[in-house]
């Protein structure tokens, strides 16, 4: 089945083979040097020398991760989609004082409404996500780390999932990304990553109850040593190490450039088939587009016909279920594309004339 949903993806046969490799302890010094490997190359790709954590759990783990260390009491949640929505319920369910600005589905963000809520109440944190994997929007966090330059003990805190090794970030004045593997990088489902300033950290000393598996000062006690707090996804690593290194091989532009070409491809298929893109190009992203149904086509049998030719395709999220219909563009080639995009055509010709 090749997945054009906007996760988990199609990953590649060599890198399913490396995670069949033999184990070896997570206090040994093989593993030191998988770690040390794997986070030397993801500042190297990101530009940076901030600490980088391995974390054995889904980019919800991170986001959870990020609230328990970073918020002492209050936090400001910028939403333009569920995601967004996400890190105000996480928020909550840890016992923070939670406020939300929710622009509503695919809406992009009014930074004045968020500079204005930043003059009345004191956060410690701001929470955004760069790709709203909803709506196939990406947001320009540029205007909020300016507006954030007035407040610097307010923390800048970023859901990067299918934004990171998909389009071009800029860590400056962010203070902690996060990502999982089973997206851009086109891996399986399993880890997440953070990437952590200085600030961060010392925001952590001053939290209390930050939980065990969670806790960034643990994490980084261990992460100085090449080691993680507990056992990790080791094969998922053997794999995460290859593929990083594919990438820098490519060339990380080169590598993001190949999803803003499918990305263009698909929107302009769909475009000529009739149907309308939630977003526009201007802030459309570069790894999942999201197709509105003006024509009312039957998206389930759409999703049916697609999976009896061996391809999977993703209804609309939450309140965009039925109303849209989304297609990945990571884990995919241009051939796969153009396969699924002619597959797509002929369905939709055939859904219309019966």
């Amino acid at each position: 089945m090749k997945l054009l949903i906007p996760g988990p993806v199609n990953v590649e046969e060599k890198y399913l083979n490396l995670m069949a490799n033999s184990m070896i302890g997570h206090r040994s010094s093989a593993f030191q040097e998988l770690y040390n490997n794997i986070t030397n190359l993801i500042k190297e790709l990101f530009n940076t020398n901030n600490d980088v954590f391995l974390i054995t759990a889904s980019a919800s783990g991170a986001m959870e991760a990020a609230i328990r260390n970073c918020v002492n009491e209050n936090v400001l949640c910028i939403a333009n989609g569920d995601f967004g929505r996400r890190w105000h319920e996480i928020a909550i369910m840890n016992g923070k004082d939670s406020t939300v600005i929710d622009f509503n589905d695919a809406t992009p963000y009014n930074y004045t409404q968020i500079e204005d809520a930043l003059k009345i109440k004191k956060y410690d944190a701001v929470t955004v996500v760069l790709n709203e994997t909803t709506c196939g929007i990406e947001n320009n966090l540029e205007p909020i780390k300016k507006i954030l330059l007035e407040y610097p003990n307010t923390l800048l805190l970023v859901d990067a999932v299918t934004a990171a090794f998909g389009t071009y970030i800029n860590l400056d004045k962010i203070d902690v990304l996060l990502f999982g593997t089973q997206k851009a990088l086109a891996l399986p489902p399993g880890m997440s990553i953070t990437i952590v300033n200085k600030a961060v950290i010392k925001r952590a000393t001053e939290v209390k109850n930050r939980g065990y598996y969670f806790d960034y000062l643990l994490m980084k006690k261990n992460n100085d040593k090449n080691f993680t707090v507990t056992t990790p996804n080791i094969s998922l690593m053997y794999a995460l190490e290859n593929k990083l290194e594919d990438i820098k091989l490519e060339g990380i532009n080169n590598y993001i450039k190949r999803h803003n070409e499918l990305s263009k491809l698909v929107r302009t298929e769909f475009l000529n088939l009739g149907f309308e893109l939630l977003i526009e190009d201007a802030n459309a992203s570069n790894t999942v587009t999201v197709i509105k149904n003006n024509l009312n086509i039957n998206i389930k049998r759409l999703q049916e016909e697609m999976h009896k030719n061996g391809f999977e395709l993703a209804n609309g999220y939450g309140k965009l279920k039925d109303i849209t219909f989304r297609f990945g563009h990571m884990g995919l080639d241009k051939q796969t594309t153009i396969e699924a995009l002619e597959l797509i055509r002929n369905i939709v010709k055939k859904i219309n004339t019966n």
